[in-house]
């Protein structure tokens, strides 16, 4: 199936999927070379253990989700509008940049690091 509605109001009726079929794309994306490395260095810097390392990792990984879903939750009630649009709207076309060069920061680090 093509999208033709690009960042255009997609009516409720042409929705289909749920939130939970978005699990296995982003575990899978998620679970990479870079986890392991994260407990190793936890381990190795902060003197933990394996189990503390990964309930840190996981706890931090938590947080920020929460942030990250109040602001998912707003698409449907913003008619449908995406996320990366509705961001340059409530910040400007210049408070945009920050975003922009936090996501590059973020893409870089995890880039550097794989």
């Amino acid at each position: 199936m093509i999208e033709n509605k690009s960042v255009d109001y997609v009516p409720e009726s042409e929705r289909h999927g749920k939130a939970r079929s978005l699990l296995t794309l982003w575990l899978c994306t998620n679970i990479a070379l870079l986890a392991v490395v994260n407990v190793n260095i936890a381990t190795q810097t902060y003197h933990l253990n394996m189990l503390s390392a990964m309930k840190a990792i996981i706890t931090r990984h938590l947080f920020g989700v929460l942030f990250l879903a109040l602001t998912l939750a707003q698409g449907p009630r913003a008619v449908g509008i995406p996320q990366m649009v509705q961001n340059r709207a409530r910040f400007s076309r210049y408070g945009s940049l920050l975003l922009i060069c936090f996501t590059t920061t973020i893409y870089l680090g995890f880039f550097i690091s794989t």
